[in-house]
């Protein structure tokens, strides 16, 4: 598996730098992104770990300069905490976690659920809308299309928003139509 991934937005102008590290035990993604969303200029850090198996344990989310962050971490059930300790009742049942801004956390689910094409999985995610940083859960659907030498293809669905997401063998979005375009990694 790769290191570093590189994106180039396409919906506006930005660009993502990933760092990722996985030992037997755990997975650490360390990112930056800077990226001039809807009008509003954002320099974006997050980190995030999971357990080997893909599932979420902690994020944190912040906008360089602005000092607003915001600290999450779950007991992998679905039962998650905030910045303060205090229970989010509003994610119960969230596995999954997806950041609005990147195409990384759609690896996650992919990644954990390991979906053979034709099969179909709906997950709860806690989503973060950034550069607001306020969660929600909703409701996502994976399914693999095809998966072939090069990667694979997922079609996503949240609510009336559908995308064909082309990964590569690792789970990491190469191509998000319109949105982003993987275009570096080492």
């Amino acid at each position: 598996m790769k290191e570093h991934y590189l994106w180039e937005a396409l919906k506006w102008p930005g660009l993502e730098h990933l760092r990722l590290s996985i030992s037997t035990e755990v997975i650490q993604v360390d990112s930056l992104l800077i990226a001039d969303v809807d009008g509003e200029p954002i320099r974006l850090a997050y980190r995030i770990t999971c357990d080997a198996q893909w599932r979420v344990q902690h994020a944190n989310i912040e906008l360089l300069g602005e000092g607003r962050q915001l600290e999450l971490s779950t007991d992998r059930y679905g039962r998650w905490f905030g910045t303060n300790g205090e229970e989010m009742n509003e994610l119960v049942a969230c596995i999954d976690l997806d950041l609005s801004v990147t195409p990384f956390t759609n690896t996650l689910p992919i990644r954990r659920l390991g979906l053979k094409p034709g099969e179909k999985q709906v997950v709860r995610a806690a989503y973060i809308k950034a550069p607001e940083l306020i969660t929600r859960p909703v409701t996502q659907g994976y399914i693999c299309l095809t998966l072939d030498e090069n990667g694979a293809t997922y079609r996503y669905e949240s609510g009336a928003f559908k995308a064909d997401l082309r990964v590569d063998l690792d789970g990491f979005v190469v191509d998000y139509p319109g949105i982003w375009r993987q275009v570096g990694y080492r």
